[in-house]
């Protein structure tokens, strides 16, 4: 099949579903809906692990979140994974 045969029948919605382009747009659509944020294609990329590419959605999401936002929600965290984020091994210098 040739590359052309290929880009005519990614092009063609009864078969959209087969081509890889349309299910990774597909997919990084729908995971920008459901966690409303923007994942730029090359992301898909540069993730190749869901486990990756969760840690790019909750970067996104916190960058997004305004002061109050980011505080209240550290606020209700429990203190041990606070402390996982902030990388604090329970030690003072």
């Amino acid at each position: 099949m040739s590359a052309a045969s290929v880009r005519s029948n990614c092009s063609n919605n009864s078969v959209t579903r087969r081509c890889p382009a349309s299910r990774l747009r597909w997919r990084r659509s729908a995971i920008n809906r459901r966690f409303s944020v923007e994942i730029a294609l090359a992301d898909f990329f540069a993730a190749p692990t869901v486990a990756h590419l969760a840690t790019i959605v909750d970067a996104r999401q916190i960058s997004a979140m305004s002061d109050d936002e980011l505080l209240d929600m550290l606020e209700n965290m429990p203190d041990d994974q606070v402390s996982r984020l902030l990388g604090d091994t329970g030690t003072s210098a």
